[in-house]
């Protein structure tokens, strides 16, 4: 019965398609709305149809599209009958003819380059044989002076003869080296373009009266992502605390947003739409898996570095850098101009690395391991396939060694390029591209067929697919935000553009202020500096997310941090650094400190001072901590003395002083106490 349906709709389609003009339509990128992993792409489709029946075909989108999220919302006077999702691979005309005006540029320049090689190897051979014949006469027989003189003229003279063509030939080889080396990028960017893969949309709308209205359009990818990260700015320290919220968003879907409206969603699309089902509890058994939450780890991984020519340490552009898992690709990328590359976002893993480039021998680095929510950084070195020591000589004589065999010759790379994740599914005609689910579609057979929309609603498909990338959407002004931060919105007021190289591109989301105490603190038994705290309560109001934190103060950026709002306190502590303004010591009381022998015993007392001194010009509060030492000994006992002003942890030993310094201002803090301990005994009370 399914099979008939089948059969029936696909006919019914055709017969649609057959019965319609098709008309190619032009679109841009309006908005994107970025998830932690992935974004939802809204393009605005121009359209002028008369009423009727209209094929609308909307070609080089991005070929990582999800079928199943494709949506187009509705107009006026018009309805939506089918959606049609296919795959195209770059096949312009011109490209192709300027890869092969290129490619036989190259061959022509390849054949002057042995033309070269070969004269090279005919005036060395003819310095070896005048070499090996420089002796005169015959069985050491001495020639009339008039023939030694015309014979060393001879050689004085074709000898300099030789070395000066063989000066200008090695001039000409590197000449024709850098030529096509420099056509060799010409032809890997030509290529990069060539056999990019994109995405084809076929809409079959039915218009009831003529139609002059944009559509909109929009589909889920998964090569795209952002993170957030802040700065915390302090001026001085009776002034608020200033954040400013920034975001790093990276795309690699294979088409760039160009002056795009964007927003920022902590939202996860991947998130089952499917109601959990309660099991059966039994007590001393551990949750079942399909009960327990998903979880959002560290973020993708990263792989970066930088490609370069072995023997010059030049950069080299649009190289073709791929991620494999066995034969299957998983992401790719192109170096730019600086020969640097970014290949973001990739699941953390263990993979193969390749690196192909016309002119140069192709790498293969197996075992490269990828950390989740790290960065990898690996260089790669291209050694020429065109080398001047390589010389080879086809020169019909004698005197040339029959063993010698040709040399090397220009490099092929692999002629698919790729930008991101699942970007291309094979190279093998007719394996045209790859299913959301991970399959492969060869020769137009896929699980899920086609699917059809008749106003709005699917009438087939797989249902194996993963659900619309965006169920609901919610949009906020910066002063009236969710309190749910995991269906938080930032709508970005100015437009970006955001290529797509996997590279993190800063934008600024807003900014607040928060009033904060700042406190000092100091532990200078550990450390003679002082620490400023910035101690932020009711910080949920803030609506922070997860993320790196880069902290200044006065001006000067004083170091990193990282805020996790899964594991807070009510009072989230921020260390702005240190301040050398305020000014500590620690030192023995000699006045105290004495040593005694008891018997078998020594008592020992030790006394501490601490001097902090206040050289702001504004008043100050400071915490100061040290400690009592703990006895875990039953021969050794510790009696401590009293502590003006400070609060002592019976159990650590941790005593804590909280004072206010007025400016210019300082205060001493003493404590002490007495060990009793054995005679043998090694132990330090200092």
């Amino acid at each position: 019965m399914r099979s008939c349906l089948t059969l029936l709709l696909t006919i019914f389609s055709l017969a649609l398609f057959a019965s319609t003009d098709t008309v190619k339509v032009k679109s841009k990128i309006a908005k994107a709305t970025v998830f932690f992993n992935g974004a939802e792409v809204s393009r605005s489709v121009s359209v002028n149809l008369s009423t009727g029946k209209h094929w609308l075909v909307l070609e080089h989108l991005s070929h990582e599209i999800d079928p199943q999220s494709i949506q187009v919302k509705s107009v006026a006077f018009a309805d939506i009958l089918s959606v049609k999702h296919g795959v195209d691979i770059n096949n312009s005309k011109t490209l192709k003819a300027k890869k092969e005006a290129l490619e036989d540029k190259a061959d022509k320049m390849n054949v002057e380059i042995q033309k070269v090689k070969n004269k090279i190897a005919a005036f060395h051979q003819e310095e070896e044989i005048i070499l090996a014949n420089r002796h005169l006469g015959k069985n050491g027989e001495v020639k009339e002076v008039e023939a030694i003189k015309a014979a060393a003229d001879f050689y004085r003279l074709r000898l300099n003869e030789i070395n000066e063509k063989k000066l200008e030939l090695e001039l000409s080889f590197e000449k024709f080296v850098d030529e096509i080396k420099d056509i060799n990028k010409k032809l890997n960017t030509v290529m990069n373009e060539l056999n990019k893969m994109y995405s084809k949309i076929y809409l079959l709308i039915d218009c009831k009266r003529t139609i002059n209205k944009p559509l909109e359009l929009s589909y889920y990818v998964p090569s795209a992502g952002w993170s957030p990260l802040y700065d915390f700015r302090v001026k001085e320290i009776d002034e608020p605390l200033s954040i400013t919220y920034n975001a790093n968003v990276y795309q690699s879907t294979g088409e760039d947003w160009e002056n795009t409206k964007v927003t920022l969603s902590s939202s996860d699309p991947s998130l089952s739409s499917n109601l959990p089902e309660l099991d059966t509890w039994f007590l001393g058994r551990g949750a079942t898996s399909k009960n327990i939450p998903n979880k959002r780890y560290g973020g993708p991984a990263t792989l970066e570095g930088r490609v370069y020519d072995n023997a010059t340490n030049e950069p080299l552009p649009f190289v073709n850098v791929v991620l494999m898992d066995g034969e299957k690709m998983v992401n790719g990328a192109s170096t730019d101009f600086d020969g640097f590359y970014t290949i973001k976002p990739v699941p953390a893993g263990y993979y193969t690395l390749r690196c192909t480039y016309v002119g140069y021998n192709p790498i293969n680095i197996s075992g490269v391991r990828l950390q989740e929510g790290n960065i990898t950084t690996q260089n790669l070195a291209l050694v020429g396939g065109v080398d001047l020591e390589e010389v080879v000589v086809q020169y019909q004589m004698p005197m040339v060694d029959a063993d010698q065999t040709s040399s090397g010759g220009v490099i092929e790379m692999n002629r698919m390029p790729s930008r991101s994740v699942n970007s291309i599914a094979s190279t093998v005609a007719g394996v045209s591209s790859r299913g959301s689910d991970g399959s492969v579609n060869i020769r137009g057979s896929r699980s899920g067929g086609e699917f059809v929309y008749i106003d709005g609603i699917k009438v087939r498909g797989s249902q194996n697919l993963p659900k619309s990338a965006i169920v609901e959407k919610a949009y906020f002004d910066e002063d009236e935000l969710k309190m749910n931060l995991k269906n938080l919105a930032y709508e970005i007021k100015e437009p970006y553009t955001i290529k797509s190289d996997g590279q993190d591109n800063l934008i600024k989301i807003k900014q607040a202020s928060k009033e904060v105490r700042y406190v000092f603190h100091a532990i200078p038994k550990m450390d003679l500096d002082v620490f400023l705290m910035a101690e932020l309560t009711d910080w949920s109001e803030l609506q922070l997310l997860s993320g790196p934190i880069s902290i200044y103060f006065e001006g000067t950026f004083t170091g990193s941090s990282y805020v996790d709002v899964e594991n807070l306190s009510d009072t989230l502590d921020i260390s702005l650094g240190r301040d050398r303004e305020i000014l500590v010591a620690r030192k023995g009381n000699k006045e105290i400190n004495d040593k005694r022998f008891v018997g078998n015993n020594i008592k020992q007392r030790v006394g501490w001072e601490i001097e902090v001194r206040n050289n702001k010009k504004a008043p100050i509060e400071i915490i100061v901590e040290d400690q009592f030492p703990i006895s875990e000994l039953s021969s050794t006992s510790v009696e401590r003395s009293e502590v003006e002003g400070a609060k002592v942890d019976e159990k650590t030993g941790a005593i804590q002083w909280e004072l206010k310094l007025e400016p210019q201002e300082k205060k001493v803090l003493k404590f002490d106490y007495t060990v009793k301990y054995p005679k043998y005994s090694s132990q330090s009370f200092y």
